[in-house]
């Protein structure tokens, strides 16, 4: 058989295959050809709309409080609470409507504490001496440190509300703080014959 016929050799298709791996090797190495990326962009602008709705608004419901308080001086001393401070309250706090108990009978401490125990006592109280932190010791007050900032502390006496603060909480507004006394003249009962006051 001729060469001709016999086509290539083992030797040139060797060369010819390194000669063609030389070439991807090349291509290989060479740097690439910078790719363009097209890109659109596409900018939407929103037309702002004002609409104005009419909304009729539900009356707020009638707050209710319940209110205990008493007096030292007699019936007088509750019609100024009726008349004159709820009646007040109730103008400058519109939606609000107070209920006036009265605290001034014997057993109202003893009631008050029964209702607290059922979750009905009244909103607000004036209590006094040792019922108030006997209330506060058994968790029946409610915190009102977040309820009275210092500016409104300020209309008070320093020694009037420290004594309704338990370990820097304060737990009452006073009311009034008084110091009760008793002032007699000497000589007036000396020239009567009549004995000095004593501790009773």
């Amino acid at each position: 058989m001729s060469q001709e016929k016999q086509g290539i050799t083992r030797r040139e298709f060797l060369r010819m295959a390194g000669m063609a791996g030389g070439a991807l090797a090349l291509a290989a190495c060479r740097p690439a050809a910078p790719q363009v990326i097209e890109k659109e962009v596409t900018k939407v602008v929103e037309t702002e709309k004002v609409v104005e709705k009419e909304v009729t608004l539900a009356p707020k419901p009638e707050v209710r409080l319940r209110f205990a308080e008493g007096s030292w001086v007699g019936p007088e001393g509750i019609k100024f609470w009726t008349d004159e401070i709820i009646t007040r309250f109730e103008l400058e706090n519109p939606g609000i409507k107070v209920d006036f108990e009265s605290a001034e009978a014997e057993e109202w401490e003893q009631k008050t504490f029964a209702q607290m125990v059922a979750g009905e006592a009244p909103d607000v109280m004036f209590t006094w001496g040792s019922t108030s932190f006997n209330w506060i010791q058994k968790k029946m007050a409610l915190l009102l440190d977040e309820h009275f900032d210092d500016q409104y502390l300020e209309d008070f006496y320093p020694s009037m509300v420290v004594a309704y603060k338990i370990d820097g909480h304060l737990w009452g507004i006073p009311k009034y703080v008084s110091c009760i006394a008793l002032a007699y003249n000497k000589d007036i009962l000396d020239e009567a014959g009549v004995q000095y006051p004593d501790g009773t």
